[in-house]
Protein backbone atom coordinates (compact mmCIF):
# COMPACT_ATOMS: atom_id res chain seq x y z
CA UNK A 1 0.00 0.00 0.00
CA UNK A 2 1.90 2.66 -1.12
CA UNK A 3 -0.17 5.44 0.68
CA UNK A 4 -1.94 4.29 3.79
CA UNK A 5 -2.75 7.76 4.61
CA UNK A 6 -5.19 8.18 2.00
CA UNK A 7 -6.95 4.97 2.44
CA UNK A 8 -7.69 6.09 6.37
CA UNK A 9 -9.12 9.40 5.28
CA UNK A 10 -11.63 7.93 2.65
CA UNK A 11 -12.68 5.56 5.22
CA UNK A 12 -12.87 8.14 8.01
CA UNK A 13 -15.20 10.15 5.42
CA UNK A 14 -17.28 7.31 4.37
CA UNK A 15 -18.17 7.07 8.07
CA UNK A 16 -18.70 10.47 8.83
CA UNK A 17 -21.31 10.26 6.08
CA UNK A 18 -23.12 7.07 7.58
CA UNK A 19 -23.40 8.95 10.65
CA UNK A 20 -24.72 12.37 9.09
CA UNK A 21 -27.55 10.29 7.39
CA UNK A 22 -29.46 8.75 10.41
CA UNK A 23 -32.33 11.16 12.05
CA UNK A 24 -31.19 12.63 15.20
CA UNK A 25 -33.03 14.35 18.18
CA UNK A 26 -31.75 17.88 18.04
CA UNK A 27 -30.24 18.08 21.88
CA UNK A 28 -30.65 15.23 24.67
CA UNK A 29 -31.54 11.56 25.30
CA UNK A 30 -35.24 9.83 25.85
CA UNK A 31 -39.98 5.32 28.25
CA UNK A 32 -44.26 6.17 28.10
CA UNK A 33 -46.53 8.55 30.00
CA UNK A 34 -45.54 10.05 33.15
CA UNK A 35 -47.83 12.57 35.36
CA UNK A 36 -45.82 15.31 37.19
CA UNK A 37 -47.97 17.12 39.55
CA UNK A 38 -49.78 19.96 38.17
CA UNK A 39 -49.84 23.70 38.26
CA UNK A 40 -51.44 26.64 35.76
CA UNK A 41 -52.70 26.76 32.11
CA UNK A 42 -52.31 29.63 30.23
CA UNK A 43 -56.55 30.94 29.83
CA UNK A 44 -57.55 33.42 27.43
CA UNK A 45 -59.13 36.39 29.51
CA UNK A 46 -62.67 36.69 28.31
CA UNK A 47 -64.01 39.90 26.85
CA UNK A 48 -66.39 41.83 28.64
CA UNK A 49 -69.59 43.73 26.74
CA UNK A 50 -68.21 46.49 25.51
CA UNK A 51 -64.25 45.38 25.15
CA UNK A 52 -62.17 44.09 22.23
CA UNK A 53 -59.09 42.04 22.09
CA UNK A 54 -56.33 43.51 22.10
CA UNK A 55 -55.34 45.43 19.10
CA UNK A 56 -51.41 44.52 19.33
CA UNK A 57 -52.39 40.89 18.66
CA UNK A 58 -51.02 39.96 15.51
CA UNK A 59 -53.74 38.89 12.95
CA UNK A 60 -51.92 36.85 10.19
CA UNK A 61 -51.76 33.25 10.79
CA UNK A 62 -47.73 32.79 10.57
CA UNK A 63 -47.31 36.04 12.64
CA UNK A 64 -49.67 34.11 15.37
CA UNK A 65 -47.74 31.19 15.10
CA UNK A 66 -44.69 32.99 16.19
CA UNK A 67 -45.85 35.05 19.05
CA UNK A 68 -47.29 31.51 20.21
CA UNK A 69 -43.81 29.82 19.93
CA UNK A 70 -41.24 30.03 22.73
CA UNK A 71 -37.71 29.10 23.22
CA UNK A 72 -37.04 26.57 25.94
CA UNK A 73 -34.39 27.06 28.63
CA UNK A 74 -32.63 24.54 31.67
CA UNK A 75 -29.59 24.14 33.47
CA UNK A 76 -28.50 27.96 31.86
CA UNK A 77 -28.90 26.90 28.36
CA UNK A 78 -31.15 27.46 25.36
CA UNK A 79 -32.40 23.71 24.55
CA UNK A 80 -34.72 24.47 21.62
CA UNK A 81 -38.55 25.58 20.89
CA UNK A 82 -42.50 24.90 22.06
CA UNK A 83 -45.69 26.70 21.64
CA UNK A 84 -48.86 27.05 23.17
CA UNK A 85 -51.57 25.03 22.81
CA UNK A 86 -55.03 26.38 22.95
CA UNK A 87 -55.91 23.99 25.92
CA UNK A 88 -53.54 26.25 27.57
CA UNK A 89 -50.45 23.60 28.08
CA UNK A 90 -47.20 24.84 26.50
CA UNK A 91 -46.08 21.35 24.22
CA UNK A 92 -42.74 21.01 23.32
CA UNK A 93 -40.65 17.62 22.73
CA UNK A 94 -39.51 15.55 25.49
CA UNK A 95 -35.95 14.67 25.50
CA UNK A 96 -35.59 18.70 25.18
CA UNK A 97 -36.85 18.69 28.94
CA UNK A 98 -35.56 14.97 29.89
CA UNK A 99 -33.88 15.86 33.13
CA UNK A 100 -34.73 19.31 33.59
CA UNK A 101 -33.71 21.28 37.28
CA UNK A 102 -36.08 23.77 38.73
CA UNK A 103 -34.75 26.59 36.46
CA UNK A 104 -37.21 25.13 33.38
CA UNK A 105 -38.70 28.61 31.71
CA UNK A 106 -39.87 29.55 28.35
CA UNK A 107 -38.79 32.98 26.71
CA UNK A 108 -41.10 35.11 24.42
CA UNK A 109 -40.08 36.44 21.45
CA UNK A 110 -40.97 39.74 22.95
CA UNK A 111 -38.65 38.65 25.49
CA UNK A 112 -40.43 37.76 28.61
CA UNK A 113 -39.35 34.80 30.35
CA UNK A 114 -42.27 32.64 32.71
CA UNK A 115 -40.93 29.43 34.54
CA UNK A 116 -42.85 26.69 33.96
CA UNK A 117 -43.42 22.73 35.19
CA UNK A 118 -43.65 19.91 33.44
CA UNK A 119 -47.29 18.85 33.91
CA UNK A 120 -47.36 15.51 31.67
CA UNK A 121 -44.69 13.34 29.28
CA UNK A 122 -45.22 10.52 26.69
CA UNK A 123 -41.47 9.28 26.76
CA UNK A 124 -42.92 6.71 23.49
CA UNK A 125 -43.87 9.66 21.13
CA UNK A 126 -41.58 12.11 22.74
CA UNK A 127 -44.10 14.42 23.95
CA UNK A 128 -44.19 16.82 26.89
CA UNK A 129 -46.57 19.74 28.57
CA UNK A 130 -45.81 22.10 30.15
CA UNK A 131 -47.36 24.09 32.80
CA UNK A 132 -46.90 28.10 33.37
CA UNK A 133 -45.48 29.27 36.86
CA UNK A 134 -46.82 32.41 36.39
CA UNK A 135 -48.55 34.97 34.19
CA UNK A 136 -47.92 34.74 30.55
CA UNK A 137 -48.36 37.99 28.95
CA UNK A 138 -51.22 38.02 25.81
CA UNK A 139 -50.90 35.50 23.48
CA UNK A 140 -53.39 33.69 20.91
CA UNK A 141 -52.43 29.99 21.45
CA UNK A 142 -52.30 27.90 18.37
CA UNK A 143 -55.21 25.11 17.53
CA UNK A 144 -54.11 21.51 16.32
CA UNK A 145 -55.12 20.54 13.14
CA UNK A 146 -56.73 17.12 12.40
CA UNK A 147 -54.40 14.81 11.42
CA UNK A 148 -56.24 13.25 8.78
CA UNK A 149 -57.09 15.75 6.92
CA UNK A 150 -53.18 16.61 6.19
CA UNK A 151 -52.28 16.02 2.24
CA UNK A 152 -48.90 15.06 0.99
CA UNK A 153 -47.01 18.16 -1.10
CA UNK A 154 -49.31 20.51 1.59
CA UNK A 155 -47.73 23.69 2.48
CA UNK A 156 -45.92 24.23 5.62
CA UNK A 157 -43.84 26.94 7.34
CA UNK A 158 -41.54 25.77 10.88
CA UNK A 159 -41.10 28.14 13.35
CA UNK A 160 -38.52 27.68 15.58
CA UNK A 161 -34.87 28.75 16.81
CA UNK A 162 -32.41 27.17 14.15
CA UNK A 163 -28.66 27.27 15.32
CA UNK A 164 -30.25 29.83 18.00
CA UNK A 165 -31.76 32.90 15.92
CA UNK A 166 -35.30 33.27 17.48
CA UNK A 167 -37.55 33.23 15.74
CA UNK A 168 -36.91 32.01 12.51
CA UNK A 169 -39.54 31.16 10.02
CA UNK A 170 -38.83 28.76 6.89
CA UNK A 171 -41.27 26.83 4.48
CA UNK A 172 -41.52 23.40 2.91
CA UNK A 173 -44.25 20.98 2.01
CA UNK A 174 -45.34 17.80 3.73
CA UNK A 175 -43.00 15.23 1.68
CA UNK A 176 -44.85 12.27 3.94
CA UNK A 177 -47.28 11.13 6.25
CA UNK A 178 -47.22 8.16 8.78
CA UNK A 179 -43.57 7.49 9.07
CA UNK A 180 -42.30 5.26 11.19
CA UNK A 181 -39.19 6.05 13.81
CA UNK A 182 -38.41 2.47 13.92
CA UNK A 183 -37.58 2.73 10.04
CA UNK A 184 -35.20 5.35 10.56
CA UNK A 185 -32.93 4.21 12.48
CA UNK A 186 -31.77 6.32 16.26
CA UNK A 187 -33.44 9.43 17.12
CA UNK A 188 -36.76 8.48 18.03
CA UNK A 189 -37.88 4.29 17.31
CA UNK A 190 -40.70 4.00 19.29
CA UNK A 191 -42.00 6.91 16.95
CA UNK A 192 -45.08 6.54 15.08
CA UNK A 193 -47.20 8.78 12.74
CA UNK A 194 -43.91 10.85 11.97
CA UNK A 195 -45.17 13.90 9.43
CA UNK A 196 -42.25 14.40 7.02
CA UNK A 197 -41.03 17.70 5.62
CA UNK A 198 -38.13 19.57 3.90
CA UNK A 199 -38.47 22.97 5.80
CA UNK A 200 -35.07 23.72 6.89
CA UNK A 201 -33.87 23.57 10.33
CA UNK A 202 -30.70 23.08 12.82
CA UNK A 203 -30.21 22.76 16.09
CA UNK A 204 -32.49 24.81 18.36
CA UNK A 205 -35.84 24.12 15.83
CA UNK A 206 -37.02 20.72 17.51
CA UNK A 207 -40.54 21.58 19.60
CA UNK A 208 -41.09 24.33 17.27
CA UNK A 209 -44.68 24.24 15.25
CA UNK A 210 -45.19 22.85 11.46
CA UNK A 211 -48.02 25.43 10.69
CA UNK A 212 -50.46 24.71 7.93
CA UNK A 213 -51.57 28.11 5.67
CA UNK A 214 -54.28 28.97 8.34
CA UNK A 215 -52.21 28.93 11.18
CA UNK A 216 -52.90 25.56 12.69
CA UNK A 217 -50.28 23.42 13.94
CA UNK A 218 -50.00 19.99 11.99
CA UNK A 219 -46.80 18.48 14.02
CA UNK A 220 -43.98 19.23 16.03
CA UNK A 221 -40.18 18.91 14.98
CA UNK A 222 -38.45 16.43 16.73
CA UNK A 223 -36.23 14.99 13.92
CA UNK A 224 -33.82 15.64 11.22
CA UNK A 225 -31.42 14.29 8.82
CA UNK A 226 -28.04 16.06 9.18
CA UNK A 227 -26.54 15.22 6.15
CA UNK A 228 -29.48 17.13 3.76
CA UNK A 229 -31.74 19.77 5.98
CA UNK A 230 -34.07 18.48 3.63
CA UNK A 231 -35.60 15.23 5.89
CA UNK A 232 -37.18 16.27 8.83
CA UNK A 233 -39.68 14.00 10.82
CA UNK A 234 -42.23 15.67 13.35
CA UNK A 235 -44.82 14.05 16.19
CA UNK A 236 -48.27 13.96 15.12
CA UNK A 237 -51.04 16.12 16.18
CA UNK A 238 -52.95 12.94 16.52
CA UNK A 239 -50.37 12.05 19.61
CA UNK A 240 -50.07 15.32 20.85
CA UNK A 241 -54.20 15.68 21.06
CA UNK A 242 -54.09 12.81 23.02
CA UNK A 243 -51.92 13.24 25.19
CA UNK A 244 -53.67 17.22 25.95
CA UNK A 245 -57.03 15.06 26.50
CA UNK A 246 -55.75 12.71 29.14
CA UNK A 247 -55.21 15.64 31.46
CA UNK A 248 -59.16 16.18 31.44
Amino acid sequence: MKNPWMWISIVALCITAIVLAVPVRLTSQANNIQTIPTGGRYEVAPTTQGETKASNLPTSPNERARDATFEVYWGGKLQGAAFLEKSGYVVTVFYLIDGASEDLSIRTVHGTTVPVRIAKVNKREEIALLELKEKLPDVEPLSLADSSTLSFGQPVVLIGSPFWIFPTATAGIISGLNKDGAALGKGCPTCTKLVQTDAATGPGSSGGPLVNEGGEVVGMLALMVLQSNAFNFAVSTEHIRALINSME
